[in-house]
């Protein structure tokens, strides 16, 4: 059942890839099978609110959002380790995507800028020596990157070096070494 899930994602996440001829070049090295399964998640639940928006672009708005929705214990252990309101950050990203341009018909696509997190993503993956691109990877990737949804988080207080030092502490010295990493996390022992 998990394989055929996966399969489908990866498809899906082809698709998209292909579809954006300015971004497609970026994407050639990204293999989808090295993203855990919540991140898959997380990028098919980017596309999905995306196009119920009626956005054909995929932005770095919509992976952010998607990661908010997608894995509540991670994202309110990093919350609250880096000392940020989740809600005024939701609030002014619902902002954010609102403006996004809007497309009817067509094939859905990432922009150059949600590309560009995920490469950068996966740089991080290889930075802390870890096998599959898991939600962390994503949101320093979406950090590291110019648009308006990496200021929100710098101007809000997410920095590299604070999103690390959680991460550090999340796991407790674990590397992602499969496609389960995510659920493996002691997150509600750490945030209570």
């Amino acid at each position: 059942m998990e394989a055929s899930v996966k399969l489908t994602q990866n498809i899906k996440w082809y698709r998209i890839c292909e579809f954006n001829t300015r971004s497609t070049q970026n994407l050639i090295s990204m293999n989808f099978n090295n993203y855990t399964i919540k991140s898959q998640e997380a990028l098919n639940k980017a596309t999905e609110i995306a196009t119920t928006r009626g956005q054909q672009m995929i932005e770095t708005g919509h992976l952010l959002q998607a990661i908010l929705a997608s894995d509540e214990n991670l994202i309110s252990f990093l919350f609250k380790k880096i000392g940020v309101n989740r809600s005024i950050i939701e609030l002014k990203l619902d902002e954010i995507v609102h403006k996004y341009p809007l497309v009817s018909g067509g094939q859905a696509y990432l922009s150059n800028q949600a590309a560009q997190a995920l490469q950068n993503a996966e740089g991080f993956l290889k930075n802390l020596e870890d096998e599959y691109v898991a939600i962390e990877h994503i949101i320093l990737g979406i950090l590291k990157g110019k648009d308006q949804t990496a200021q929100l988080l710098k101007d809000s207080g997410f920095a590299q070096k604070s999103i690390l030092a959680a991460i550090v502490d999340l796991r407790g010295g674990q590397k992602v070494q499969d496609v389960h990493a995510e659920s493996k996390y002691r997150v509600l022992d750490r945030h209570s």
